[in-house]
């Protein structure tokens, strides 16, 4: 991964981390409905930009929906009920799944 890459890629993370943490705080009345996930989606798609990568959105869709699942942590269990901690749980694995995109996406 080149300087310039690694520094586009922080960004689009951190953009993306910023907007699951606000998204993941806000309770969606809907149940199974992530409000973090179409900012993760969006950052895969920039991501594979990055590295000239031909990523479509419903694609780009199905890499979050697999590498997302349902924590059965006491965490996991927390975040559900509790939105402060949902919001930092989405930024933080949203932050954790776009570098190992970026490292996947720099593997080829």
């Amino acid at each position: 991964m080149t300087e310039y890459q690694r520094d586009r890629c922080a960004s689009i993370i951190k953009n993306a981390a910023d907007a699951a943490l606000v998204a993941g705080s806000i309770p969606i009345p809907v149940p199974g409905v992530d409000g973090a996930m179409p900012f993760q989606i969006k950052m895969v798609m920039e991501l594979a930009d990055v590295f000239d990568v031909s990523m479509s959105t419903s694609r780009a869709a199905s890499i979050v929906t697999n590498y997302f699942t349902s924590g059965s942590s006491i965490l996991g269990f927390l975040a559900r009920r509790l939105p402060v901690i949902r919001g930092f749980k989405a930024a933080e694995q949203t932050e954790d799944f776009g570098w190992k995109v970026a490292r996947d996406f720099d593997r080829g």
